[in-house]
């Protein structure tokens, strides 16, 4: 009767050895693409394992980051030789891409200075023309292509022969050429066709025009420096830049000081950051190819430098391909918002783990901040004096050349 209702399927059931085999099979495959997605989108495994204390922490830090990203970005702009609010959306977008994508849970990406530099270097010969926003984008999309594919055959050994003392002159070299580049803007002495005069042809300009200074503008950039050295050696999580902005503005409604020869930023848009096709042309992709090549290798170097660092003390294990990766698909991405190309800033990103940020996702809510600061109080932008942005960019630049200091702390 047992007998029976065994073979009738009663009782236990038969054992299946193939069946288990199989699902075993599909289960281990499961988990094996589960493992790939979460390797490729590291935003996965940390919203799994994300406590719900983590948050405040984040959004601390975030804040901290997205007042200190605002001018930043908008003076990395004026580097590069494009309108501020694109150094906004820079930030805004690629910010949040890399960190959703990247492997380090603390790189914050966007507009930097050495990248400024560069893309102003590649731009010149379109500087003047119709189309050179359609070439800034079209660029932006080719780094992130060459960054993508960098990560995907798995060249991020490569950047280890990089050596220290090619960092240390690079770096020290570019915050000399960025620093000279501001001094007119600082002392408000105009050079017609600028956009096609080299660093030097401008430095001896301005040298040539000193009695053009306009001492008002001088007098607020100077201060913006010393606003922002006074809060680092106070606490160096203050926002100096932000104050060292936020203080001349109020001078310059008070004293009517744009009446006066101070210029100002002017209108910048209250929106989020629009999509826009970028325009493919072969012809520009090849003249763009050397810069692109350049900015790629550059970029990757800054954001593996700053992740590597940080890595050191936070133990946490960095996949310098998936790096590369995300530091691609942020670029691509914003290619496609009306963005420049970016990489991990070394300022930001030590200001973000300092700062004590949790996870990646203060990253993410830092691009956020700063896309709700443009939509609802981008008006007040347009009192921003660009005297006051250089004195921003005149201290990057100041670090830049103590570079031994600067590289270890990135």
């Amino acid at each position: 009767m047992n007998l029976t209702r065994f073979q009738h399927g009663g009782g236990r059931k038969r054992s299946n050895p193939g069946g288990l085999f199989q699902e075993e099979i599909e289960k281990a495959h499961l988990e094996g693409t589960m493992r790939m997605v979460r390797k490729y989108i590291p935003l996965i495994g940390t919203i799994r394992n994300y406590k719900k204390e983590y948050f405040y922490k984040d959004l601390m830090t975030a804040m901290t980051v997205a007042v200190v990203a605002i001018p930043q970005s908008m003076a990395y702009a004026l580097i590069a030789g494009v309108n501020p609010i694109y150094g906004l959306y820079t930030a805004i977008v690629s910010t949040i891409i890399s960190s959703v994508f990247g492997s380090s849970d603390h790189v914050i990406a966007g507009p930097t200075n050495a990248i400024a530099l560069l893309i102003a270097s590649t731009m010149s010969i379109y500087m003047g023309q119709d189309n050179v926003y359609q070439m800034l984008f079209l660029l932006t999309f080719m780094v992130g292509i060459l960054r993508i594919l960098f990560g995907l055959i798995k060249l991020g050994k490569v950047i280890n022969f990089v050596s220290y003392s090619v960092l240390i002159g690079y770096t020290a070299g570019a915050g000399v050429l960025i620093g000279l580049g501001q001094l007119s803007t600082l002392l408000s002495i105009s050079i017609k066709d600028s956009s096609h005069m080299s660093t030097m042809a401008k430095f001896y300009y301005v040298m040539t025009h000193l009695s053009q200074v306009n001492l008002y503008a001088l007098g607020l950039g100077v201060m913006t420096m010393a606003i922002i050295i006074i809060c680092n050696k106070v606490n160096k999580k203050l926002p100096g830049a932000l104050i060292g902005i936020v203080i001349p503005i109020m001078f310059i409604v008070l004293f009517s000081l744009e009446q006066k020869g101070v210029k100002l930023t002017g209108f910048i848009p209250s929106s989020l950051p629009p999509f826009m096709m970028v325009q493919f042309d072969w012809v520009a992709m090849q003249d763009l190819f050397g810069g692109a090549i350049a900015i790629a290798i550059l970029g990757l170097v800054e954001a593996t430098a700053i992740a590597k660092s940080i890595a050191a003390t936070s133990g946490q294990k960095i996949d310098v391909n998936q790096e590369f990766i995300g530091q691609g698909l942020a670029n691509v991405g914003a290619s496609f918002f009306q963005c420049f190309a970016g990489s991990g800033s070394f300022t930001r990103s030590a200001l973000n783990y300092q700062s004590g940020a949790a996870t990646r996702i203060a990253g993410i809510l830092s691009g956020v901040i700063v896309a709700l600061i443009l939509l609802f109080f981008a008006p007040y932008a347009q009192y921003i004096p660009n005297p006051c942005l250089a004195g921003v960019i005149l201290v990057i630049a100041y670090n830049m050349i103590k570079t031994r200091r600067n590289l270890k702390i990135l």
